[in-house]
């Protein structure tokens, strides 16, 4: 069961990152840069449960990563 989630996951991980070169590349937009960068979030979140196994971790960990991961999104959106 977990090799067959984690091949589900990194199936998504490649599905994103060929959406996000799409979008990126597609789209000349500001809204763009957010929904990127939303993504990518996306992405480091799923890295972080599935591959780094953080769900069977402390919730001050899953909270952690979170909280970091919409910190870092919306500084970048709002510095760009």
């Amino acid at each position: 069961m977990k090799s067959t989630t984690s091949l589900y996951a990194y199936l998504f991980l490649i599905f994103i990152t060929i959406a996000t070169s799409w979008i990126a590349n597609t789209f000349l937009s500001t809204a763009v840069v957010a929904i990127v960068t939303l993504l990518s979030v996306l992405k480091f979140c799923i890295v972080g449960f599935e591959f780094m196994e953080l769900k069977s971790a402390n919730p001050f960990w899953k909270f952690l990563l979170i909280i970091y991961g919409i910190i870092i999104g919306a500084l970048f959106v709002i510095l760009l």
